[in-house]
């Protein structure tokens, strides 16, 4: 069994961080789920069906695990089989691959990837994605450097818009700048933040047109608060 850890926070305009509570002052909830149900895990020297089935939990997620936050820290955490040496698909539907996913339901993020045993005993959600893990509806993974979030992302003509996600950035008040370049010489491009996708774990990005076929607009982004 792996260990995930992570916590659940935000920076007031002060630049404190608190963590993230209901108004009755108890932790946010946080779920973890398979990413498919016909499997069996290692539980001591036994394996088990998965049978999460829990009707007092929210309809779409009595096949989950439930994750309470602390609410003086804002952290979780959470046991989860590795999907390596510790689970076991059915012989005839080995594929997919099962993933796990962690889901925030309030902020409508969903964080999902393999947990193999080569990982270790503990790991946290910022660790696993700058591995294997990624954003649920994110193309892009910007690069941690202190306050900085830094990326260059690739336009062709199959797509005007960009998702980009990073590591916690502490809130959505942060600024952007951005430098296109292009083989397109026929065309002058804008890389805009897509109104309403800022958030402190990423955004939106879109180009002013759409990339002409057999063209590509690289974006060098730099996000800073």
């Amino acid at each position: 069994m792996i260990t995930i850890s992570g916590t659940l926070t935000y920076v007031d305009s002060a630049g404190t961080r608190h963590p993230l509570i209901n108004a009755d002052g108890t932790g946010k909830t946080l779920y973890l789920r398979p990413s498919r149900t016909d499997f069996t895990y290692k539980v001591g020297m036994d394996w088990e069906p998965w049978t999460k089935l829990n009707a007092n939990l929210p309809l779409g997620y009595q096949d989950c695990v439930q994750i309470i936050t602390n609410p003086g820290s804002g952290g979780w955490s959470v046991s989860v089989p590795y999907t390596d040496t510790e689970v076991h698909l059915p012989a005839g539907a080995p594929s997919p691959a099962l993933l796990w996913n962690i889901e925030f339901p309030e902020q409508r993020e969903v964080y999902f990837g393999p947990l193999p045993s080569s990982l270790g005993a503990t790991a946290t959600l910022d660790s696993l994605l700058q591995g294997a893990w990624e954003l649920a509806g994110a193309t892009q993974y910007a690069t941690w450097s202190g306050t900085e979030r830094i990326i260059t992302i690739t336009f062709t003509s199959a797509a005007q818009e960009q998702a980009v996600a990073w590591n916690d950035i502490g809130g959505a008040d942060w600024k952007f700048t951005s430098g296109v370049y292009t083989d397109d010489d026929d065309r002058v491009y804008v890389c805009n933040c897509k109104k309403g996708t800022k958030t402190n774990l990423g955004a939106t990005f879109r180009l002013s047109d759409l990339p002409q076929v057999s063209k590509d607009v690289s974006v060098d982004l730099r996000i800073w608060r």
